[in-house]
């Protein structure tokens, strides 16, 4: 067993790993990521190097985790980015602001609340704009949401 620590935003977390464990198999680790709260779309850095997930984690190593900055939704889905966190909604039919701003499931993963906006390219989204499928969008707290 091996003792690494992983860092994500102000938290970390230090547990043990089987000998054998890679980069990706240490940052995919759901007891990792809940307590952490980051979602698929991360990297691993060590000493400001990004890791492959092949990579092998030494004894006493810190990762860091990081949201990859240059990330697209697949296809079908959209890519919705809270903070220094994102995650990928699939959707049957139109998707609109609306329904980004209040699915549970993006509440619950990224933690934002009821009181945000839906930003895309700069831009703040009215409910009713339909936003397709490979997009990419972030949350805005009203705090630091943009003038309409």
């Amino acid at each position: 067993m091996k003792q690494i620590t992983v860092k994500f935003g102000l938290q970390s977390i230090t547990r043990q790993f089987a000998d054998e464990a890679n980069v990706g198999q240490i940052i995919s680790d759901s007891n990792v990521r809940a307590g952490l709260g980051y979602s698929d779309n991360v990297r691993a850095v060590q000493n400001g190097v990004t890791m492959p997930n092949t990579a092998h984690a030494y004894a006493g190593s810190t990762l860091t985790i990081e949201t990859a900055a240059n990330a697209k939704a697949g296809p079908d889905g959209v890519l919705v980015q809270f903070g220094l966190q994102s995650m990928e909604r699939h959707y049957d039919g139109t998707v609109t602001a609306r329904m980004i701003r209040t699915d549970s499931n993006l509440k619950a993963g990224l933690g934002f609340s009821d009181n945000v906006r839906v930003v895309m390219n700069g831009v703040t989204l009215p409910d009713e704009a339909v936003i397709a499928a490979g997009s990419r969008v972030t949350i805005e707290t009203a705090a630091n949401a943009k003038a309409n």
